[in-house]
């Protein structure tokens, strides 16, 4: 399983969708700067890189503000996973 690195988030996010501030941005869905088609987008890339499955009942809207909140949420889902 690969270590989740907020870099890689940051490159998975600016090769779909650049020109967006991902290291300091912080309300990405709040503020509209992605929507939900993007998030759909994004949410199938990361767990192709991270092979692992989200499940949509365990994760918030907050989860995808940030590249932080983003990996920090993959770090939630991996450590699930390994405890199982």
């Amino acid at each position: 399983m690969k270590n989740v690195n907020v870099e890689d988030i940051i490159k998975i996010l600016n090769d779909n969708k650049p020109g967006l501030d991902y290291k300091n941005e912080t309300a990405l869905l709040d503020d509209g700067l992605i929507d939900s088609l993007y998030l759909i987008k994004i949410i199938k890339k990361i767990e192709n890189y991270y092979s692992l499955r989200f499940d949509v009942n365990r994760f918030e809207k907050s989860d995808f503000n940030s590249a932080k909140d983003i990996a920090r949420l993959i770090q939630r889902f991996i450590n699930d996973e390994v405890e199982s």
